[in-house]
């Protein structure tokens, strides 16, 4: 077993404030999802954008580029997020054709 190690320790513990600070802003985006969602709905606008999809992925990327992380990682990341977000919006939509 390996003797504990206050710096690691303390490493760790920034680590899990980065993630709760992530989770807090994805939680904030998905309340942002579900109300755009709601428009679309309201508005016949298609779920899927091809258009604003590519705009998004093209965007994070240079925006990951510029902050020093992996364009492709972040656009992959981006990618399952918004998959998730039309989900959202396709059982949006179901919920309200089917009350």
């Amino acid at each position: 077993m390996s003797v504990p190690d206050a710096e690691l320790t303390r490493l760790r513990e920034e680590i899990d404030l980065c993630d709760r600070e992530l989770l807090r802003v994805l939680a904030s985006r998905l309340a942002v999802v579900r109300r755009i969602a709601e428009r679309k709905i309201a508005i016949g606008h298609d779920l899927w954008d091809e258009n604003r999809v590519r705009q998004i992925l093209d965007e994070r990327s240079k925006w990951a580029q510029e902050a020093g992380l992996d364009p492709a990682w972040i656009a992959d990341f981006f990618r399952n997020l918004i998959e998730h977000n039309v989900q959202l919006e396709q059982a949006m939509l179901l919920r309200r054709r089917n009350p």
